[in-house]
């Protein structure tokens, strides 16, 4: 049974921004994390790094 076409990118047309939103929080959330540090703030952005560091250790 051949996908229909017509279906198939309406389907994309919802899942794409879905899949993109972690990237862009990703992006945004580093270059203000970068700004800080380079300003001389990063002690209020160090939530954010404790927060990173307990998502990725184990």
């Amino acid at each position: 049974m051949p996908i229909n076409q017509v279906r198939l990118r309406k389907l994309h047309r919802i899942l794409a921004p879905i899949a993109i939103l972690p990237l862009l929080l990703t992006a945004s959330t580093g270059i203000l994390y970068h700004r800080a540090v380079v300003a001389g703030n990063r002690a209020q952005f160090l939530g954010l790094q404790t927060s990173i560091r307990v998502y990725l250790d184990p």
